[in-house]
């Protein structure tokens, strides 16, 4: 019954990671289909400019038919004259089209690219503007992609290029550090995880934890209104957070069920499931042009207070029924730590129409994916330790320790498997021809060189073909699957061949002997392998007399 409901687990984790892998492919090349086919449309008037400090003025709403929205934002600037030659005016954008005019007269302007209707906006986007001596009184027109933006009003900054650009940069600086850190850590748990791939001991769950850090890196990082100084006005800027910050529940969700014991962890499932649907459907709708991946953004913010109540829920029935061990304590505190921040940051958020971010949740789940990270770490390597000692023991048990060559024991796991068929198998016997007279004359180390040298060279022959055993003693053993008995006989000849070049190349060393004998497993007269084995050994014995009369 566990093992099937363990099958059953392993099977709906491994489809949630199929489908997030899928999710993730598609809005890759979503991205790079924004970053190689869409391009705003950007007006500006120029006269040479060198940019050299910052006004507002009063702004209102209008109502305009034509507008997506029928609403439009404009402010009126009076800009006082300034003694540098010339000067510039900033503000940031979200999600709105900007149009900047003096008596009538197009400056600036920036819209979505009109060719692709299924994109509403130009992004998030610093607005850059010559201002000349002429140009005391201005008109800007802000026209939002989304309700979100209504009512959306920037602060404008009127002077010196440089000091604004610092000033700008100096404000996102945390948030920088902050999410480098995150993409490092999650790095570093996936290149964990990729070194340690052959090791069974370390699972899946460092993988998604990694993923998770790097996910909420990304998400911030590309978040950062300073970008839009660092690169062209690009709607990919705008829709990368976005993705990132749907792309991040599958892998903390799947983290979080890897560290609970219980049954009731199976509800996680949930919330990835329902993630992955919404990302295809939001991936569906941007496409069709029905609904923009920001619009759809209130659905995941949903979805991850949805994550919280799942994980007070299981956290709560793990402490009833397993008890509260150090590393669920620490998970609690984190993710009470990482609830208090989202809520913050949602509040900051929805408060401030999108323009106020914080860095709270992230910073608590940040703290809580090094937390983490550093005991699942700290476990893995105590089960690799202990997995490389039970391997090494395996080893121990499986092989023969003289030669190398498997023993009797791993003989007799693999022909008595239920899965073990003997049709079209070869029994080859071997035996060392005088051993004891080596033994008595030369002593047992000359012996046990005697015996390492034979099974170097029934390896070099037969391991190609087949799994060479030491039985015991000087008696070996190749089992053959799938060989013809013309090819075994070649084999047969090779090895005695083998045999008498070595004692040729070295005659300070007793003469190797090695009597052979083989035969295909028969049905109609043999009961099982067994019988085959005692008929090879029949065979070697004949060949053994007939090497000792020689």
């Amino acid at each position: 019954m566990l093992a099937t409901l363990s099958k059953k687990s392993k099977n709906v984790n491994n489809t949630i990671f199929i489908l997030y892998a899928v999710v993730v492919a598609a809005f890759t090349l979503l991205l790079l289909y924004i970053a190689f086919n869409i391009q705003d449309e950007i007006y500006n008037y120029q006269k040479n400019p060198t940019y050299t400090i910052l006004k507002a003025n009063e702004c209102t709403t209008i109502s305009d038919d034509s507008a997506p929205l029928g609403v439009k934002n404009q402010c009126t600037l009076e800009l006082e004259h300034r003694k540098q030659e010339q000067s510039v005016l900033m503000f940031y954008v979200i999600h709105q089209s900007v149009e900047v005019y003096h008596k009538g007269e197009l400056l600036y302007s920036l819209k979505p690219d009109s060719s692709h209707t299924s994109y509403k906006t130009p992004g998030n986007n610093w607005i850059i503007v010559p201002i000349f001596d002429e140009h005391t009184n201005l008109q800007i027109i802000f026209t939002p992609a989304y309700e979100t933006s209504i009512d959306m009003y920037p602060e404008f900054y009127y002077g010196n290029e440089h000091a604004i650009r610092m000033k700008i940069m100096g404000n996102s600086i945390l948030t920088f550090m902050v999410s480098i850190l995150a993409i490092i850590v999650g790095l570093i748990f996936i290149g964990f995880k990729v070194l340690t791939l052959k090791n069974p001991e370390i699972d899946k769950s460092l993988i998604m934890m990694g993923l998770f850090s790097v996910n909420i890196g990304l998400w911030k990082l590309t978040d950062l209104s300073s970008n839009s100084l660092l690169f062209s006005p690009n709607v990919v800027l705008s829709y990368f957070p976005l993705i990132c910050l749907l792309l991040v529940i599958v892998p903390f969700s799947m983290y979080v069920k890897s560290i609970l014991t219980t049954k009731i962890k199976s509800l996680w499932n949930i919330p990835c499931i329902v993630s992955v649907l919404l990302s295809l459907t939001t991936l569906i709708f941007q496409i069709l042009g029905i609904c923009d991946v920001r619009e759809m953004l209130i659905y995941n913010h949903m979805l991850m207070l949805f994550v919280v109540i799942i994980a007070f829920i299981t956290i709560t029935t793990e402490i009833k029924l397993v008890g509260l061990s150090p590393k669920l304590k620490i998970s609690i505190t984190c993710i009470g730590l990482c609830f208090l921040g989202l809520v913050i940051d949602l509040i900051f958020y929805y408060y401030w129409n999108g323009t106020y971010i914080t860095i709270l949740g992230m910073l608590a789940f940040l703290i809580y994916i090094i937390t983490l990270g550093i005991i699942s770490i700290k476990d893995a390597r105590k089960l690799m330790t202990i997995g490389s000692t039970a391997n090494h023991f395996q080893e121990m048990a499986f092989h023969d320790q003289l030669t190398g060559l498997l023993n009797r024991t791993a003989y007799a796991e693999h022909t008595t498997n239920k899965l073990f068929d003997p049709h079209d198998c070869i029994i080859v016997m071997c035996d060392l021809n005088n051993l004891k007279k080596c033994n008595d004359t030369y002593g047992h180390d000359k012996g046990d060189n005697y015996i390492t040298t034979s099974a170097a060279i029934i390896k070099k022959c037969f391991s190609t073909i087949g799994n060479c055993y030491r039985m015991g003693g000087d008696e070996f053993c190749v089992l053959i699957k799938g060989a013809s008995m013309s090819a075994c006989e070649t084999y047969a000849k090779k090895l005695e061949k083998e045999a008498i070049d070595y004692t040729k190349n070295h005659p300070e060393e007793f003469p190797i002997k090695i009597a052979c004998g083989y035969t295909s497993y028969d049905a109609s007269i043999d009961y099982d392998i067994s019988d085959t084995l005692r008929r090879a050994d029949k065979k070697m014995y004949q060949d053994k007399k007939k090497k000792k009369n020689l």
